[in-house]
């Protein structure tokens, strides 16, 4: 029986997408029915595949599904994925992601799809398997009676195709430039021979591997699947049977490359979430609150500068984004964020909120303390959210009261904050015709 994994790239950076934009979001985390593209990607491939399995006759099984993040987005990612979703670390281009992906597959064949193409449709995924099964019989292996046959064995994995490929059509006159300096040097194309090669590709799981280490060791890098199997069994002294299969591909397909390929609408609706920090006084130390430095003869007690008001924020923005709270991002068994500077935090935190489609609308936030009296750094603590958040003072309302001299509060030995901030979430709207 055929095995099959399914690899979803989506470590980008995105920098021709934002690149003189003033929308900071990464395209992978455009979202689709209130899924990040990557996921909704995921879900729709591995549910296509999932039905396609009975109705195409085909014994194959789907052995797993893994998403390609960056270094950055992987735990969040993970936090956002069900628990079957393999989420693993990219690399710094499309190829290495791709190589780091098969080191955790060893099926016969692998599916790739590029997340900034999430509108894969059934119909496609069933010309990439229809093209399959077909090559099969025509090099002599019937696939629907392979049930109990073991595609590892050679000759059975050499009657399939090394590679599946979704094409379009050129409609538009294609020109190479060969120009080597300040002199003309054009080549003008045939374009009814030129094909716009797209993504899904269903390509052999040894044999890609294979092609991207030579790649790697000759320090070749390609842009898809195809190019670099090609490359790899143009020179190969064996005669492989069907090298390259091109299907049919879709305008649907389409991959988001820049800003003008897509119209973006914020959600209607928000996200409100709240965060509560708590720390005790600690003489000797310098006290901060939203940034501001506040007169005392003590401060907090904490890994970090203790700034309560920072951390609240901090926590309801990960509300917001349902990534988990403060201590989980910077844990204070790291001795890295001893005596961090929470301004630093907060504005790290936000940015990659922004960076994952989220962005604030208001924030309100209280303070609950005896001492320090808080009422006369309120204007500073609000400029200092301003400039730390990026978005103007009429959006943040700070507040303070004491617990009538109540409680460890009320005892002057500590200070309690809690934010409430609401947010929105970036959404595509639908593809530019």
């Amino acid at each position: 029986m055929l095995s099959l994994s399914v690899v979803i790239l989506a470590a980008g950076s995105s920098r021709r997408f934002a690149y003189g934009s003033k929308v900071d979001i990464k395209k992978q985390w455009l979202r689709k029915h209130d899924l990040p593209l990557w996921l909704y990607n995921t879900y729709k491939i591995q549910k296509i595949l999932v039905k396609l399995s009975s109705k195409m006759l085909l014994n194959y099984t789907l052995d797993e599904v893994i998403v390609v993040g960056s270094k950055e987005d992987v735990s969040y990612m993970k936090k956002l994925a069900n628990s079957d979703i393999k989420v693993v670390t990219g690399g710094t281009t499309r190829q290495e992601s791709l190589q780091n992906a098969l080191d955790y597959t060893n099926s016969n064949l692998v599916l790739v799809n590029d997340s900034a193409r999430f509108n894969t449709s059934t119909k496609i995924v069933k010309r990439l398997l229809k093209a399959l099964k077909q090559t099969a019989t025509k090099n002599g292996v019937l696939l629907e009676n392979t049930s109990n046959k073991n595609f590892n064995n050679s000759p059975l994995l050499e009657s399939l195709p090394a590679s599946i490929v979704p094409y379009l059509n050129v409609t538009d006159s294609v020109v190479l430039d060969l120009s080597a300096s300040k002199d003309q040097n054009f080549n003008y194309l045939d374009r009814s021979k030129v094909y716009l090669i797209q993504t899904p590709q269903l390509s052999q799981t040894k044999i890609l591997k294979a092609a991207l280490l030579k790649a790697r060791d000759e320090n070749k890098e390609y842009s898809d699947e195809s190019s670099a199997i090609y490359a790899y069994l143009k020179n190969k002294k064996d005669n492989y049977k069907t090298p390259l299969v091109f299907i049919k591909g879709s305008k649907a397909l389409k991959k988001i490359t820049y800003i003008d390929d897509v119209k973006l609408k914020w959600d209607k609706s928000s996200i409100s979430a709240s965060g509560i920090d708590i720390h005790a006084f600690e003489m000797g130390k310098k006290m901060y609150l939203c940034g501001v430095h506040i007169e005392s003869s003590f401060g907090f007690k904490a890994h970090s500068d203790g700034d309560v008001g920072l951390h609240a924020i901090i926590d309801s923005i990960l509300g917001c984004m349902n990534y988990g709270d403060i201590g989980e991002l910077f844990p204070d068994t790291n001795a890295l964020y001893k005596d961090a500077d929470s301004k630093v935090l907060l504005q790290n935190v936000y940015n990659y909120a922004k960076s994952v489609g989220f962005k604030l609308i208001s924030l309100d936030l209280t303070l609950l303390a005896e001492v320090p009296k808080i009422n006369p750094y309120k204007t500073q603590m609000q400029e200092s959210l301003s400039k730390i958040l990026g978005v103007s003072k009429d959006k943040i309302s700070i507040k303070a009261t004491t617990t009538e001299k109540l409680g460890f509060i009320g005892k002057k030995e500590g200070i309690l904050a809690q934010a409430v901030v609401n947010m929105k979430k970036i959404s595509l709207k639908m593809l530019k015709k």
